[in-house]
């Protein structure tokens, strides 16, 4: 093998789920519990626990053991849960995004896409045709409009229109997916996805939705259900009997060492890490996947750009170094900066936050401790912290006002590793 620099992008995935089931590690209690949730009639699959451990990688993972691919569970010997013919899903994949504000809007996204997600109708006969057809017949559809047509759309104001769920347009959902069962009755099923479901403001309806058209062959399943599934079954208690609920937590020192090995592995292992390397990226990782794939690229980069065959502690420290001063370029770092530059204060707050051991953080604690460095209103450096914009805020308010969690999880770490800008934080 010869190494290239496109072997050595690769290695590595800080950017973007893992899509190759060779690449994929552990998560074996996790994929067995939603393994069984296939074979189970009208289940609905919810996978939940913070941003940044994993979920949409898990989601990727399912998404091809459902359509029928058997690597990962035979390399997990979990293959003996398979029927006897396997699985042949027939699996639409949606992501929420800031457009997607409600269930209506979800709905639309399902029906319709956008540049990045596929429209339902993509898996039927004359799908174009379908959408055209459908956006006329939405048009014409008295009580619905054409806001609600707009509604979600990427590119489109949500803000400029009112969103209602009516029986017209549930019924046209469900005659959506009916014309798609008919399309394809060579499937198993049709297993539909939602990834990043806690971006979505208002889920008022959602459970209702999943009751009335979960069947034999439709199944639902969410993706990024934050801390709990308070807000999925609120509207709908007895869809909680259905849910296949599956938590993913921080990876465990085993499983971050072996994201290293596979990644050397996938390079012909031409570059080798010091055992003392890989032990400094897992204390830093601290169960973030994404962490091990961000400092093991970074220090795979310099090394292959030096035209050495192995990552040695100059190596590491030098990429510890970039990302302590903000030097590696990540989003995590923009929103630091953003929210710090300008005020010592609220530096010393942020990273306050960010020293609790606990998801949900006790505000009174925090201002407490803030006190003690002489802050005196810490309460006044709160805003930027949990204003709400088209970005999620850094900070979330619970709904006792008495805790907030970060809306990036990452970033919590982040903001414990990297130097402060201003230097009485330091």
């Amino acid at each position: 093998m010869t190494l290239d620099i496109t072997l050595i992008n690769n290695a590595f995935s800080p950017t973007h789920e893992i899509n190759d089931p060779n690449k994929f590690i552990g998560r074996y209690e996790e994929l067995e519990s939603l393994v069984m949730g296939l074979s189970t009639e009208s289940s609905f699959l919810a996978i939940y626990g913070l941003r940044g451990i994993g979920k949409s990688s898990i989601a990727q993972q399912i998404k091809l053991i459902a359509e029928g691919d058997k690597i990962l569970l035979k390399k997990l010997s979990l293959d003996y849960l398979l029927p006897k013919k396997g699985f042949n899903f027939m699996v639409h994949l949606v992501s929420c995004d800031h457009f997607v504000i409600d269930i209506v809007s979800l709905i639309k996204r399902i029906l319709l896409g956008d540049d990045k997600n596929e429209s339902i109708f993509s898996h039927n006969k004359n799908g174009e045709k379908r959408v055209i057809s459908y956006k006329e017949k939405e048009k014409a559809i008295a009580g619905i409009g054409i806001s609600i047509l707009k509604a979600g759309v990427e590119g489109e104001d949500e803000t400029t229109y009112e969103n209602r769920i009516t029986d017209d347009l549930i019924q046209e959902f469900r005659q959506a997916l009916a014309t798609t069962q008919k399309d394809n009755q060579n499937k198993s099923g049709l297993l539909i996805l939602i990834d990043e479901f806690d971006i979505i403001k208002d889920k008022n309806g959602f459970s209702s939705l999943v009751k009335s058209c979960s069947s034999q062959y439709i199944k639902f399943g969410v993706i990024g259900i934050g801390e709990g599934i308070e807000d999925l079954v609120e509207d709908h208690a007895s869809v909680g009997r259905q849910i296949n609920i599956v938590q993913v937590l921080p990876m465990g020192e085993r499983e971050l060492k072996q994201i290293i090995i596979t990644a050397l592995e996938s390079i012909n292992n031409q570059i080798h890490f010091d055992e003392d390397v890989i032990k400094e990226i897992i204390n830093i990782a601290e169960g973030f996947p994404y962490f091990v794939h961000l400092l093991g690229k970074e220090c795979l980069l310099i090394s292959f750009k030096r035209k050495l065959n192995i990552v040695d502690l100059n190596i590491f420290n030098e990429v510890k170094t970039s990302l302590m001063k903000g030097n590696i370029k990540l989003t995590q770092e923009f929103r630091y900066t953003e929210a710090c530059r300008v005020s010592p204060e609220r530096e010393l707050l942020l990273r306050l936050f960010a020293l609790s051991d606990e998801n949900n953080i006790l505000i009174e604690e925090v201002y407490a401790a803030a006190h003690r460095f002489g802050v005196s209103t810490p309460s006044k450096f709160m805003g930027k912290l949990t204003e709400k914009g088209k970005i999620a805020p850094i900070l979330v308010l619970s709904r006792d006002s008495r805790h907030v969690r970060f809306s990036d999880p990452i970033l919590k770490v982040y903001a414990k590793k990297r130097e402060a800008i201003h230097a009485s934080n330091n």
